[in-house]
């Protein structure tokens, strides 16, 4: 999984970096520029950072690990692989929700379009893998409990 990988080192060299990974200057998907994707990425202390980070690598985690599955012998491992990263994710954006308002709209400005992406992504796994087989019910138990950041 090469491309997982790196996307991972991507989002990590984000977290170092104050400096958004993204597109041209000029403007993203949501209007916003690479000047103010940069201030806003600034402005987020380290550790607002790192659960940014947290966040996305748990679900690109779980969706990685959600497109493993081709049959009904893989749900049973799928369980002990999603229960830590749902629940790293969950954690992650209950911290991000609950930080004071102009901190969360400088998380979204720097890392709106990523998570926004993630998650569709982990949206997508799940509506697959659901409309093929019946989750077992931990799994339901655990994507109710998610709360999802960002989008």
């Amino acid at each position: 999984m090469p491309s997982r990988t790196l996307a991972v080192a991507l989002t990590s060299l984000a977290l170092l970096s104050p400096v958004a990974l993204t597109g041209c200057e000029g403007g993203g998907m949501m209007g916003i520029g690479q000047d103010q994707k940069s201030a806003a990425m600034a402005a987020l202390p380290l550790e607002v950072r790192q659960k940014a980070v947290t966040y996305m690598e748990s679900l690109s985690q779980a969706s990685s690990a959600l497109a493993g599955v081709q049959g009904y012998g893989d749900l049973l491992p799928l369980i002990r692989t999603l229960d830590p990263l749902i629940t790293d994710a969950t954690n992650a954006a209950e911290a991000l929700g609950a930080l004071p308002p102009d901190t969360r709209e400088n998380v979204t400005k720097a890392f709106g379009e990523q998570m926004k992406g993630i998650n569709q992504t982990f949206r997508d796994q799940i509506a697959r893998v659901a409309e093929r087989f019946t989750l077992p019910s931990r799994v339901d138990e655990m994507l109710a409990g998610l709360e999802m950041f960002g989008g």
